[in-house]
């Protein structure tokens, strides 16, 4: 495993430590993070800082987290600095500079500085296979589907394509509006046809089929996100939020398969939405229905363990996955509706958060 924090990060700290500290300085706020050490330390500044460093395991998680308390530190004394302009001028530009350099090189190594404080961005790798197809905004037919070749792992849809969409086109730092836009409008209308009108036609498609569609409490979360992330009708870097994703695929309708006397195979086909940050970090949201957990209203041990058992084999996978409770989002006297979208505002902001997504700069 490779270590957490590179050596050019590290580099940029150690600098500090060379210019604006002292070596009894430098071994004490090491010591405050339980990184000691009995024998001879090196007599220079940036020696010894790095060399503190690598008394410890630089690829465990909980090892770094010292040296990023230390960081955090130096951190927290260059903005009191800046803040205070305890330094001439082209000092504290001299800091700024350096304070932007660091927070870049910690970003790349997937840290956060968030309220004076260090952290992993998100120390899960992800989704290790990469992204073929996107099936979704399934609702009136279930899809055949067929490999069309086993070397490649293509795919192709025999029966019922236009039932469901396929984004099918590379995907790297993620999938926005603007990414499924384009596609859309690419593949789905003419030449020249007016940017709204399209827009307004992949909403529509995106929340129903011909007959069927999300139902209400899947359509609110839905156009929720859309009217509190997407300004002045701009879909801009927004991150997609992808409807009924077409995920695990049995060739058998649970009517055949209860027509041959077997039961429902692959538990959880579709996902209720989907989220894309990158290739590999993949958002799972569900809402849960009383049919997740009880059968006829009488609380099922046996629904309820499938679920879980769901969550955990999509998270050993990579994939993060959060469920909202339909009680959560149902309108009553004491749970308004302005308080249901600031519940999946706050919800959005803090998952934007965690993953370091910025798309309003």
């Amino acid at each position: 495993m490779s270590e957490l924090i590179k050596k050019v990060t590290r580099n940029q700290f150690n600098d500090w430590f060379k210019g604006y500290s002292s070596l009894n300085e430098i071994y004490r706020w090491f010591q405050e993070e339980y990184i000691e050490y009995e024998g001879d330390l090196p007599t220079t500044k940036w020696e010894r800082a790095e060399f503190l460093c690598n008394t410890i395991d630089l690829t465990d998680p909980i090892e770094v987290q010292k040296v990023l308390n230390v960081y955090a530190k130096v951190l927290k004394e260059i903005d009191t600095a800046i803040k205070k302009r305890e330094f001439t001028k082209d000092v504290l530009n001299s800091l700024s500079d350096k304070r932007s350099k660091m927070i870049q090189f910690l970003t790349d190594d997937k840290i956060q500085y968030v309220n004076g404080k260090l952290s992993f961005i998100n120390l899960n790798d992800g989704v290790k296979d990469s992204i073929k197809n996107i099936i979704f905004a399934v609702y009136d037919a279930k899809p055949n589907i067929v490999v069309e070749d086993w070397a490649s792992n293509n795919i192709k849809i025999v029966e019922h394509e236009e039932k469901c969409l396929v984004y099918d086109l590379p995907i790297t730092k993620g999938l926005t509006f603007q990414d499924l836009f384009d596609w859309y409008k690419d593949k789905y209308t003419e030449i020249g046809e007016d940017a709204q009108k399209v827009k307004e036609a992949l909403y529509k498609r995106l929340s129903k089929g011909e007959k069927q569609g999300l139902n209400s409490f899947e359509q609110l979360f839905f156009d929720t996100y859309l009217t509190k992330f997407i300004k002045d009708k701009d879909w801009n870097k927004v991150p997609a939020l992808i409807p009924q994703v077409w995920l695990h695929y049995d060739p058998k309708t649970i009517k055949e398969l209860e027509g041959e006397g077997r039961e429902k195979r692959l538990k959880h086909q579709k996902m209720d939405f989907l989220m894309l940050f990158s290739d590999r970090e993949r958002i799972v949201i569900e809402i849960d229905g009383q049919q997740h957990y009880s059968d006829n209203n009488i609380a099922s041990p046996k629904l309820y363990a499938e679920m879980v058992k769901y969550d955990r084999g999509m998270r050993l996978k990579g994939y993060e996955v959060y469920r909202f409770g339909v009680y959560e989002l149902k309108e009553t006297s004491i749970n308004t509706k302005e308080q249901i979208e600031k519940l999946i505002e706050v919800f959005f902001n803090e998952l934007f958060k965690k993953y370091n997504v910025d798309f309003k700069g």
